[in-house]
């Protein structure tokens, strides 16, 4: 299990080959799994508010951290699934209104290239005041496939 490598750490998050493996045989590349570490001493703020095989929500203190696993492309309905992950998840964090939010993942899309799936990402973080974290960092920015992340405004 991986939350038993971390002895400092506890993990939040489930795979989508729990249930796929009970399908019978494996035929392509399987998607991931989602999971949050958290430190033990977090333990007694924290609350995983929700875990399902595309998205994780976890309330530390008071601060909502969700993490995706999106679509690739290829994938039948992928901008319907990436719509539908976003609102789902986005609907945990309307749970908690007066709370920080962090989004990240696996976006399985470049969010600089214009495309469906990443015009659809931006349009939803455009449409929910979040900025890119790494816009905070430019000198330091690297251009990765996969792993974003947006966060809300903190003062």
């Amino acid at each position: 299990m991986f939350g038993e490598t971390f002895t400092t750490h506890y993990v939040h998050g489930c795979s989508a080959m729990a249930d796929r493996v009970t399908q019978g045989p494996l035929i392509g590349r399987p998607y991931g799994d989602v999971s949050i570490l958290i430190k033990n001493e977090l333990r007694s703020v924290t609350e995983c508010m929700f875990c399902t095989d595309r998205f994780v929500v976890v309330r530390v203190g008071n601060v909502i951290i969700i993490n995706v696993y999106l679509p690739c492309s290829g994938t039948s309905d992928r901008l319907s699934i990436i719509d539908g992950v976003l609102q789902e998840a986005w609907s945990w964090r309307l749970e908690c209104p007066d709370c920080s939010v962090i989004i990240g993942g696996h976006f399985n899309t470049d969010l600089d290239k214009c495309n469906d799936a990443s015009s659809c990402i931006n349009n939803f973080a455009n449409n929910h005041s979040l900025v890119r974290g790494d816009a905070y960092f430019p000198d330091n920015r690297r251009q990765t496939y996969g792993m974003n992340h947006w966060v809300t405004a903190v003062l």
